[in-house]
């Protein structure tokens, strides 16, 4: 018989013999003292439900935030109608990803682009109604805009 370094967990050197029994309680009765001292050390686990959610683009819809449909005053608003066939789009089934589309020209896609950077945050906020808040600055271009419609099953 040997012992392995690091534990002393004691080997059965020849493999041709039965198996013992015995061996294998005394490495499981080393190793649980082990994990007992180190126990404090070890993080605390919290048990998790795991869930799968499957997500599958529905819709590209193309569109422009209108400079003129923002509200008056700050924080400034803007509601986009989503008409997607056959969906009602709401913030529990679904995720939407919005992209800017950019403009060949070049002085023009600059002037979306700093547009763009002033909206400060997107959500479904009704059924089919996107809404848009740009809290310090209002957008002062049309910004055309690529919206990937993702149902989550």
């Amino acid at each position: 018989m040997s012992v392995t370094e690091n534990y002393g967990f004691t080997l059965q050197d020849d493999k041709s013999q039965n198996f013992r029994m015995t061996i294998l309680d005394e490495n499981l009765e080393l190793i649980d003292a082990a994990i007992a001292a180190k126990e404090d050390m070890l993080p605390i686990l919290e048990k998790t439900k795991l869930t799968d959610t499957i997500k599958t683009t529905v819709a590209e819809v193309d569109d422009t935030i209108e400079t003129s449909s923002w509200s008056a005053t700050a924080p400034y608003t803007q509601n986009i109608t989503l008409s997607v066939a056959g969906h009602t789009i709401t913030d529990a089934d679904y995720d939407l990803n919005i992209y800017r589309i950019s403009n060949t020209t070049e002085a023009i896609d600059k002037l979306e682009m700093e547009a763009y950077s002033h909206i400060s945050k997107a959500v479904i906020s009704a059924d089919n109604t996107l809404t848009l808040t740009a809290y310090n600055y209002k957008p002062l271009t049309d910004i055309n805009i690529k919206i990937e419609v993702i149902k989550k099953w």
